[in-house]
């Protein structure tokens, strides 16, 4: 509740869209941190699964989070990027 709240403040506060592009590449960024560090469990759990089998449910498990995971981060992602290439008046610019 405490972010939609500050999400609200800056929209209402009439920021840039800089300002507003820049909290939003800083969220993609911060979240991307995570997703490293998840990506580094996976690769670890995967590398542990093959020389060990009963190490197979534990790379299951957390490769199908991560998947779950990694899916609306790619989508918000994407949403980011699109909104960096919109300017002030909506449009996108010409390719």
């Amino acid at each position: 509740m405490k972010t939609t709240k500050r999400w609200d403040e800056l929209l209402a506060s009439g920021a840039s869209d800089e300002r507003i592009k820049s909290a939003i590449a800083r969220i993609i960024d911060w979240l991307g941190d995570d997703i490293r560090q998840m990506h580094e469990l996976v690769t670890a759990l995967d590398a542990a699964a093959k020389n060990d089998p009963t190490r197979v449910s534990a790379y299951l498990l957390v490769a199908g989070s991560a998947v779950n995971i990694l899916n609306p981060f790619n989508r918000a992602a994407e949403a980011a990027d699109l909104l960096a290439e919109t300017r002030a008046d909506g449009n996108t610019p010409p390719l």
